[in-house]
């Protein structure tokens, strides 16, 4: 049973560090100049950082910002498990002309192997 709890949390482990790697390309992709990072249990969060300020919360954050977390976030969990397609509808509605452009670069970029409409 120990064995099988240490394969479960090294996969978990793993898991985690390929998400956040996806998670803070994405984000770094979609809004230039920013960083971002999930923090594990148990600080269980968010952490964005904007010319080298980190923003602790995402209350700290603009709609517009926490909409581009969000995105990042869910766009890196299936990068984990890659699809050959995803159907995206209105992931930009919050977002201004700029970032909508950023969104088709980091599909394009990020999603090679698999057709988004």
């Amino acid at each position: 049973m120990g064995e099988l709890d240490e394969k479960k949390r090294r996969t978990l482990v793993a898991a985690c560090h390929q998400v956040n790697r996806d998670f803070a390309s994405i984000f770094s992709t979609l809004l230039p100049g920013a960083q971002a990072q999930l923090r594990p249990p148990p600080g269980q969060g968010v952490r964005v950082g904007f010319n080298g300020t980190w923003k602790e919360s995402l209350s700290e954050l603009s709609g517009g910002q926490r909409s581009l977390v969000a995105l990042s976030l869910v766009l890196a969990m299936l990068l984990f498990k890659p699809a050959p397609l995803y159907i995206l509808d209105e992931v930009d509605a919050a977002l201004d002309l700029s970032h909508t452009q950023n969104i088709g670069i980091m599909l394009k970029e990020h999603f090679r192997h698999s057709q988004v409409l």
